[in-house]
């Protein structure tokens, strides 16, 4: 005995709709994972601005001077010990820019 779904998938589905479906598949995966990982990114810098707008006047500037300034240097500081000539100029730009 023969299930008629397997006839089906093997006569109709692999040949004729599984070429033109699978690039379609694909490109709605990529659409998908695009709009979930804009989602986490929103929900983040939200949460982030959130509890920066609690925290005092004092310590917001701490955090800004750490971020604009600590997390860029050692930035710098790993980028010149490595081999790769990218990272030296992105950072190198940072600088001449900062």
């Amino acid at each position: 005995l023969t299930d008629g779904a397997t006839l089906i998938y093997d006569y109709v589905t692999e040949p004729y709709l599984a070429p033109r479906i699978r690039p379609l598949a694909a490109k709605m995966n990529n659409f998908v994972a695009y709009i979930y990982q804009t989602l986490i990114n929103a929900a983040h810098l939200w949460l982030l601005w959130i509890i920066f707008m609690f925290l005092p006047k004092g310590l917001k500037r701490i955090v800004s001077v750490a971020v604009g300034t600590v997390y860029p240097l050692l930035s710098s500081v790993t980028a010149a010990a490595t081999e790769e000539i990218e990272d030296d100029t992105y950072w190198l730009t940072y600088w001449s820019c900062y």
